[in-house]
């Protein structure tokens, strides 16, 4: 299966994650939704919530797990432990890593071209906020 254009949403109806092609749905009334067809196991269109909406960045963690914008990655390089959210940054029509601790300014990013090896997806913006400090808030906002 391609994964050239790869988003996730939580759905409306409880808790699961779903992985698919996104479809924005406006009808007359001026309502819009956000569905997202699964392309396996069966073709199925799944309400989810508009919020947590994200592309995947076409690159896997250390764990060969798909990294999506918004998730909290967990990185260690020469011994050094520290944490990043994945965002899309319009000024350099690109991912990047946004550092999500007090160690470092908040403005600090990596480029998700300098290296995945050493990565690990731990969590996501939505489902785990206490992760990011209140200092990454206002950047990510």
């Amino acid at each position: 299966m391609k994964e050239r254009y790869l988003f996730r949403g939580k759905s409306t109806h409880g808790v699961k994650w779903i992985e698919g092609d996104l479809l924005l749905m406006t009808y007359l009334s001026g309502r819009v939704e956000y569905k997202i067809h699964e392309r396996i196991p069966q073709a199925t269109c799944w309400l989810v919530r508009p919020q947590t909406v994200s592309a995947y960045i076409r690159r896997k963690d250390k764990h060969g797990r798909k990294i999506f914008e918004g998730d909290i990655l967990r990185a260690e390089f020469d011994g050094e432990v520290d944490f990043f959210v994945v965002r899309y940054v319009d000024d350099v029509a690109g991912y990047l890593f946004v550092n999500a601790t007090r160690k470092a300014p908040p403005t600090e990013v990596w480029s998700q071209e300098d290296c995945t090896e050493g990565v690990e997806v731990i969590g996501n913006r939505w489902e785990n906020p206490d992760m990011i400090s209140a200092e990454v808030w206002e950047v990510l906002a």
